[in-house]
């Protein structure tokens, strides 16, 4: 049998109650929600405005993280922890 799902546990507490396909239509589920959701804000609002703020906010976060590894803050010090 084949399976349509990632193989990793996504929820490893629920596991131990819950079987595979049970966790796997429960993600899906979650998936058609939010996407319905989002495409309702689209309709809404419009694709500019959206993908405007969207633009923005992913600078904003990546100008933070920038900040934080430039002053070397951290346990790891700007540097990637060994293996």
């Amino acid at each position: 049998m084949e399976r349509c799902g990632p193989r990793v546990a996504i929820f490893p507490g629920i596991l131990r109650s819950s079987n595979e396909a049970t966790l796997s239509c429960t993600v899906g589920l979650v998936k058609v929600v939010t996407v319905t959701i989002a495409m309702t804000a689209i309709d809404k609002s419009g694709r500019r405005p959206l993908l405007l703020a969207g633009t923005l906010f992913m600078t904003l976060g990546l100008l933070g993280l920038g900040g934080i590894f430039s002053l070397d803050a951290g346990p790891y010090n700007g540097k990637l922890p060994d293996r």
